[in-house]
């Protein structure tokens, strides 16, 4: 997190825009993986489809989301389906 946090600040330093990260690993899954985020002002990118069951949600920095739909079940070929886009715009309407 030493590291993760070095490189926040000096991009923060440059920066002060928007900025959203997305999950790698279920480590970054987690409320002690979101503090720093929070910390920071950058949201956890919501990813549909995702092999991390928990990274279809948003997390980090509540005012800045972001959503990567990808289309399911075939990634990147398939349409996103009608009710993930309507929780996607329920969910972003309460922000």
């Amino acid at each position: 997190m030493r590291v993760a946090d070095e490189t926040s600040g000096m991009f923060r330093e440059g920066y002060e825009g928007p900025v959203a990260a997305g999950p790698h690993c279920a480590s970054q899954l987690n409320a002690d993986a979101d503090r720093p985020l929070t910390m920071w002002q950058v949201g956890r990118v919501a990813a549909h489809p995702s092999p991390l069951a928990a990274a279809v949600t948003a997390g980090g920095r509540p005012v800045t989301v972001c959503y990567r739909l990808h289309g399911s079940p075939r990634t990147l070929c398939s349409a996103c389906a009608a009710a993930r886009l309507d929780l996607n715009a329920l969910r972003l309407s309460h922000l």
